[in-house]
């Protein structure tokens, strides 16, 4: 009884150990990632524990989506800006080669 009691005191405490070790390399790990995500956006917190991170990514994410899209709408109301002034102007030019153009518009 007392042998097995002994295996079973080195069993658990090689857990221990196994366990301490993990942690530890869990540790490291965990400060890798937060060192490449402030290397990369200095806006995270360096506590931010990981699940929190990961819906932080989440969000952010989502954001340069919009961000994206934005940016799109924005080029494309240029474009259709750029066309809308050079079909008054073919317009324009139309109306004026036709003799039909009036300066001042007729109020109606």
């Amino acid at each position: 009884m007392t042998q097995a009691l002994a295996v079973l005191e080195v069993a658990l405490s090689r857990a221990h150990q196994l366990r301490a070790a993990s942690e530890t390399a869990l540790q490291r790990v965990q400060e890798e990632i937060i060192g490449a995500l402030r290397a990369m956006t200095p806006a995270v917190p360096g506590d931010m524990p990981l699940p929190q991170l990961e819906i932080w990514l989440t969000r952010r994410g989502k954001a340069l989506e919009v961000r994206a899209s934005i940016l799109a709408a924005e080029r494309d109301l240029r474009e259709a800006d750029a066309d809308a002034k050079a079909a008054r102007e073919r317009l324009t030019a139309a109306l004026v080669a036709a003799g039909i153009w009036m300066s001042h518009p007729v109020a109606g």
